[in-house]
Parts: structure tokens; C-alpha cells; sequence
């Protein structure tokens, strides 16, 4: 048995309006059905929808326990992203785009490929660095039906693959054991 089978899917309204769907263990983005496609268009200096964002920041977080500390510590508890702290980092992050995207165009233009690959080399680090945090506060801003889900699932990641010491320090944070669901998708996560 599946640690998420018998839940529910919940929806709700991403970073662009987008729906974000989590259901049978997945986070999905439903306007976005290929959203790798998007990532490339987007590393050639294509529009990228901040749901992309969203995305890789949970992707890059759903084995670690990041998610455990941070986010709801009760179920009626709904967590908001500072907004003024989002829109700064959200403008960062465009305006890195933006200026990449110039540079790459211009280097494609001349046939630059020493330019191309250290533009790749010096300027994608920060600007991935800046999103994955922006990323993480749209992940941190969805509801807590939806939050509640995503620690389950970095729960059982982490119980899957033996790492229960790993849940210590989020849950002694939290100020005690962790909640009851933490201990039942925890034991399914391991059989």
C-alpha cells in the first residue's frame, strides 16, 4: 500500500493563477502538462511561467526534510509568504532572467561559443540560486491541505530510503514528536 492512498487530490491556485494539483503522491501543474519542454524554452531565454518555479523548488526538496520545519505545525494553520520579501525576490529573479536572456541571444548572434558557455558557467548558478528561493516561498505560500501532503510525501521519501534520523531535528523543532499523520505515512513510507 501507497503511504498517500486514500487521500484525496487537492487543488489549488499556483504563483500565476496556474492549478497545482497534488494527487497519489505527485505535485502536478495542470496548465502545464510538459513542463520540461517549458524548462527548455526557458533555458534559451523563452517566457518562464513562475509555476516552473514551484515546481523545481519541490522537486528539489521532496527528500529533504526542509519542508518538516518550516512549514504548517498545525492543520488549521495556513502559512503566508511575506509578500514584500516574494515580489523582491520575484523581480530578482525576472530581471536575471531577463538580462541572461540578452546575453545568450547576443552570443548565439556572434556564434560565441567560448561566451555561451561562460555566461552558463558564471550566470545560471545565481539565477537558479534565486529561483529554487522563490520557488520555495510558492511552495511555502500553497495551502496547508496541499503542505500537509508534501510533508507526507518527504516523509515517506526519507523513511523509503532509511533515513529516519534525517526527521529528528524538523520534528524536535516543531516542538515534540511531529503530528499523528507524520507517524502513519511514516510506517507506510517504510513498507
Amino acid at each position: 500500500m501507497s503511504w498517500w492512498e486514500g487521500l484525496d487530490p487537492v487543488e489549488a491556485e499556483g504563483p500565476a493563477g496556474h492549478a497545482v494539483v497534488w494527487r497519489d503522491g505527485a505535485l502536478v501543474l495542470t496548465a502545464h502538462p510538459d513542463p520540461q519542454a517549458e524548462e527548455a524554452l526557458g533555458a534559451l531565454g523563452g517566457e518562464r511561467c513562475p509555476c516552473l518555479d514551484l515546481l523545481a523548488a519541490w522537486e528539489a526538496q521532496h527528500d529533504r526534510p526542509s519542508i518538516l520545519t518550516v512549514g504548517p505545525r498545525r492543520l488549521d494553520e495556513e502559512l503566508v509568504a511575506p509578500a514584500r520579501v516574494t515580489a523582491e525576490l520575484r523581480d530578482d529573479v525576472n530581471r536575471w532572467r531577463s538580462h541572461l536572456a540578452e546575453l545568450l541571444a547576443e552570443a548565439r548572434g556572434r556564434k560565441d561559443t567560448a561566451a555561451l558557455a561562460r555566461l552558463a558557467e558564471v550566470a545560471r548558478g545565481p539565477e537558479r540560486a534565486a529561483a529554487r528561493r522563490l520557488g520555495f516561498l510558492y511552495v511555502l505560500g500553497l495551502p496547508t491541505a496541499v503542505q500537509v501532503r508534501l510533508m507526507g510525501s518527504v516523509a515517506a521519501a526519507l523513511a523509503a530510503a532509511g533515513r529516519e534520523d534525517e526527521l529528528e531535528v524538523p520534528t524536535a523543532a516543531r516542538g515534540g514528536a511531529g503530528p499523528d499523520w507524520l507517524a502513519t505515512v511514516w510506517a507506510r513510507g517504510k513498507g
